[in-house]
């Protein structure tokens, strides 16, 4: 069955991961947030250890359509630090989520990675916008 519309399934809060004692409640509350913001999700991954792509469907043609996809994100970043889980449970956080590096590892590791990050790339040129001091997610859109 394919999505008709363009709202369509991004894949920019889809590698969340929470222990999985504590997946139930994080669902329901995922999902409440998405329907809040008068959406639904396509919900899948790796349930026995917490992860899970969750890709909730947001049209990039609509007016609001990049207002309510950072609005999910923040909220959702929110609630998985709240689980004390990370956003990127499989995949890393490279573009998409590493505008959320400060709020998600604090000022102190965040500032460890800029460290370490100048010591092997003083220039920047090595892969630059990437996990530190990225662009907002909605500069790096196709």
């Amino acid at each position: 069955m394919s999505i008709h519309g363009d709202a369509k399934p991004l894949p920019y809060v889809e590698d969340t991961a929470v222990d999985p004692q504590k997946l139930g409640p994080f669902v329901r509350r995922f999902d409440e947030i998405v329907r809040n913001h008068n959406t639904e999700a396509g919900y899948y991954g790796h349930a026995s250890v917490g992860c899970l792509h969750i890709r909730p469907l947001v049209s990039l043609k609509e007016e609001n359509g990049l207002n309510r996809m950072m609005a999910i994100a923040d909220e959702i970043s929110d609630l998985v630090k709240e689980f004390g889980g990370p956003l990127s449970g499989e995949h890393g956080d490279g573009i998409v989520r590493g505008v959320w590096t400060e709020k998600m590892f604090g000022p102190e590791i965040t500032q460890a990675f800029r460290e370490v990050k100048s010591t092997f790339d003083p220039d920047g040129i090595m892969n630059p916008g990437k996990i530190i001091d990225c662009p907002p997610l909605t500069e790096n859109l196709r």
